[in-house]
């Protein structure tokens, strides 16, 4: 730990990062700094983005940005991201990342600090941070092969039932996303979410080309159901899934995660990550864990030891009232004030 040197990363050192990342087992396409340009551009939130070296060479990352809002000034990694916190070669490199973090927060550049990886970190509460066992998530082993996965899949009468009701699994790179998008404020609304602008999920096919996908099921040409997801390595991973609650008896979701997974393992992709869900969503966390696969915990490191919520709650029933078409207009506002 001694002989690595942890800095902010300097544009020169772009290259570098990106091939760090390209190149860690545990890196997902969240910790590329495209994903860093998007949340950037939607937010205005300043990115933080640490890099350690040792005799020049890279040895970890750690992506983090700094908001500044209602909530307070404080360090996420990575803040509207299924996953973020460190990489590193060692877990020293891990400690060295981290500790820099603590010292930041010391030096008074932010009164706290989360971090949000996708699995536990070993060392954290040794550092003095306070761990929380926010929920689960499962991955699916697509190496088995497509039959294998249908012949173990609780739900196959549901995907079944979707085929007879005549829905169809549309695949694009991003066509029929305003169709998604009006899914997506039904959704949200529903729910009391602020929604992101339209231009945030077209970011995801401009600054993600290839990697990033979006599935539609239609019945009678009308979408009644979507999911983006990103391609990254080996790895499909199930990002924003909405869906018209009218069409529930159709089962579309089941219909469309089977139809990705379908697609998925003729693409010789390995893994299907359905993403961690918090164990205060019931319902969600249920429909994740029937798919199967490997049950991963999903931990959340606070410094110091803070409870947040308060302010999050106050705006649920204002957005399940307004128009969808203000709530598309202010969402990206209300998260940058409140997120």
């Amino acid at each position: 730990m001694a002989d690595t040197d942890v800095s902010i990363l300097t544009h020169s050192d772009e290259p570098v990062w990106q091939a760090y990342v390209n190149s860690h087992p545990d890196a997902t396409i969240y910790h590329t700094l495209e994903w860093r340009d998007i949340i950037y551009n939607e937010y205005k939130f300043e990115p933080v983005y640490l890099m350690a070296k040792a005799e020049g060479t890279v040895v970890g990352v750690l992506p983090m940005f700094l908001i500044n809002n209602l909530r307070g000034r404080r360090f996420v990694s990575l803040p509207f991201s299924i996953y973020g916190g460190p990489l590193g070669d060692t877990g020293p490199v891990t400690s060295a990342l981290l500790a820099r973090c603590i010292e930041m927060v010391s030096e008074g550049k932010a009164n706290s600090l989360e971090i949000r990886p996708g699995r536990q970190i070993d060392c954290a509460e040794t550092l003095g941070f306070a761990p929380l066992a926010w929920g689960v998530g499962t991955i699916m082993d697509l190496t088995v092969g497509q039959d294998a996965l249908w012949s173990s899949l609780a739900e196959r009468f549901n995907v079944l039932k979707g085929a007879k009701k005549g829905l169809r699994f549309i695949l694009t790179d991003g066509e029929r996303l305003k169709e998604f998008y009006r899914l997506q404020l039904m959704t949200r609304r529903r729910l009391g979410l602020p929604t992101p602008s339209f231009g945030y999920y077209e970011s995801f096919f401009k600054w993600l080309p290839g990697m990033a996908k979006l599935a539609i099921v239609e019945k009678d040409g009308k979408a009644i159901a979507g999911d983006l997801f990103f391609t990254y390595k080996d790895d499909v991973l199930l990002a924003l899934n909405v869906s018209d609650r009218e069409y529930r008896d159709y089962k579309p979701n089941d219909f469309m995660i089977w139809s990705i997974a379908e697609w998925a393992c003729k693409a010789g992709f390995k893994r299907l990550d359905h993403g961690p869900v918090s164990f205060e969503e019931k319902g969600l966390l249920h429909f994740k864990k029937k798919w199967g696969g490997e049950t991963v915990k999903a931990s959340r490191y606070y410094y110091p030891d803070i409870t947040k919520k308060a302010i999050q709650a106050k705006g649920s029933y204002l957005f399940k009232v307004i128009p969808e078409e203000i709530a598309g207009l202010a969402g990206s506002m209300v998260i940058r004030l409140f997120g």
